[in-house]
């Protein structure tokens, strides 16, 4: 079993992001006049710092890259077990990326 997938059945609470990042809009993308979704699933720490990224649904154009860079800054309140002990856990990001 995905280390992930393992973690997500022991979480009892789930992830909170309390600080978010937004991704800068990357040039080419604007150019060439993209827009949509990125999903990105986020390992969370026990304290709450995103250690691992990895993109789930991708949009071209250098969005996904930013989008991923971005998350890896959020913070959280972490994931609890049902002790209320902190846990990493796995939490799936949505940035969006909307034209001007």
């Amino acid at each position: 079993m995905k280390l992930m997938a393992l973690i997500a059945l022991v979480a009892q609470t789930a992830a909170v992001p309390i600080v978010r990042v937004w991704p800068q809009y990357p040039a080419e993308a604007l150019k060439a006049r993209v827009q949509g979704v990125v999903i990105v699933r986020a390992l969370v720490e026990k304290d709450g710092h995103v250690s691992r990224t990895r993109v789930e649904k991708p949009l071209p154009f250098g969005l996904a890259a930013a989008a991923e860079a971005a998350v890896r800054q959020w913070r959280f309140k972490p994931c609890r077990d049902k002790f209320d002990r902190p846990i990493r856990c796995s939490y799936l990001a949505t940035v969006a990326f909307k034209l001007p």
